[in-house]
């Protein structure tokens, strides 16, 4: 049985792509799994995965974000799967569903679809695009989901909030929701004590993963800027990640030129995942720092699961601008709670169509990541303070020691039913 994970702009060695998605399913009996996606620093030319033998890594794809030769990426990819001959193929990008329902046509094989981001309402307001190219591009973008949904053996959602947000996934067979939850990695740095800042040192925080002005890499910036002014903390700013515009890179690199808190890595490249899990493990405070915008409403940052499982402690920004400790024992209570899972309500089902397939888990699940992210109750009492007034008030509630890590951070958690959502797919 072959499997082949396809993305455009997301490279071979990816997180979801590759240690979650693709090694999980590696595990099935009689399992070959090959991902075809961008060129990586890690893996600049095909080769097979260094921890499992049955998966290969396939970078066929070599452009920039905005670049004609990105249009031709369809075709592509059906030179490629010709090649390859798939038995379950998961497209990962919007862009590529017509050149995967080409392949579904032709073979009468299982497409499935990994929905990685609302695509149509990021290019409608995240400012990517021209004000005149992007409402065109988000409705060709649901166009393509509407039409790809009756044909999909399933889909699988990288965020509870798709569930409420995508209306053509009732139309499929069935669906899944598979977090990025964080996959223990064991990287060749050491990992650090749990004690928090031994104080011989400036503080370390961290803001790691996509960095843009909508994820709150600037903002950031002037507020460290303003303690450091101010005399408030000794801290110092690693930011650990990738700028996907040109401009937003080259305003970070000046600005660390003439900032000696502030340390770059990465910045112009992804960032490989060790790298990050390095920097978390030398960090004492990670930052979400996301600023208030309808593509974010609901959403759980991966970096959240990240921080939480290798317990580092992680202040958020409210959107009134003040900031809040992450508590892990509230996250635990939010997820564990019955009463913020709930099937989709039959009144919103389409009776011409076949109900879709789905876990307890699937629909209504965005409620609490709402919660999480908009209402500051659920972590603490308070309503958030001032970035140098939350570190102080982190330091002295969480004192010398790390918090725990609670088992919702962990892959352990999605798992199980990946496998279960394929076997499934196999058995039809």
């Amino acid at each position: 049985m072959r499997i082949v994970f396809t993305s455009v702009l997301k490279p071979v060695s990816d997180p979801r792509l590759l240690a979650r998605l693709g090694r999980a399913l590696a595990e099935l009996p009689g399992a070959e799994v090959h991902i075809v996606a961008h060129a990586a620093a890690d893996a600049p030319t095909a080769r097979p995965d260094t921890e499992r033998p049955n998966v290969w890594l396939h970078p066929i794809f070599r452009f920039p974000r905005l670049s004609l030769a990105r249009a031709l990426a369809g075709r592509t990819l059906t030179a490629k799967l010709a090649e390859l001959r798939p038995d379950i193929l998961v497209i990962g990008t919007a862009e590529l569903l017509p050149a995967g329902l080409r392949w579904h046509r032709a073979t009468g094989k299982p497409l499935v679809y990994d929905v990685r981001e609302n695509y149509a309402l990021n290019i409608r307001t995240q400012g990517v695009f021209p004000p005149l190219v992007a409402p065109l591009l988000a409705a060709r973008i649901e166009r393509l989901e509407k039409k790809a949904a009756p044909y999909l053996a399933g889909a699988l959602l990288a965020e509870r909030v798709y569930a409420e947000q995508l209306p053509w996934l009732r139309h499929c067979a069935q669906v899944e929701i598979i977090e990025n939850k964080y996959q223990t990695v064991n990287t060749i740095f050491t990992t650090l004590s749990s004690q928090i800042n031994p104080f011989h040192r400036p503080l370390r925080l961290l803001l790691s993963g996509t960095l843009s002005e909508l994820y709150g890499t600037f903002a950031v910036i002037d507020e460290v800027a303003e303690m450091r002014t101010a005399g408030c903390l000794p801290v110092e700013l690693w930011i650990v990640g990738y700028a996907p515009r040109t401009a937003d890179a080259h305003r970070l690199h000046h600005l660390a030129a003439a900032t000696p808190w502030l340390r770059l890595t990465a910045i112009d490249r992804h960032v490989p995942h060790t790298e990050i899990i390095a920097a978390i493990r030398q960090a004492d405070v990670g930052l979400l720092a996301y600023l208030p915008h309808p593509s974010l409403d609901g959403c759980i940052p991966t970096k959240l699961w990240e921080y939480l499982g290798e317990r580092l402690p992680t202040l958020r920004r409210l959107p009134s601008g003040k900031w809040l400790m992450v508590d892990p024992a509230s996250l635990h209570l939010a997820f564990s709670s019955g009463n913020a899972l709930a099937p989709i309500p039959a009144s919103q089902t389409n009776s011409s169509n076949p109900t879709p397939q789905t876990s307890d888990s699937t629909y209504g699940q965005s409620r609490v990541a709402r919660v999480m992210f908009t209402e500051a109750s659920a972590f603490d009492l308070s309503h958030g303070t001032s970035l140098p007034d939350a570190l102080t008030k982190m330091l002295h509630s969480v004192g010398a020691e790390r918090p725990p890590a609670p088992p919702e951070a962990f892959w352990a958690t999605e798992a199980p039913r990946l496998l279960a959502f394929f076997r499934a797919i196999l058995l039809a």
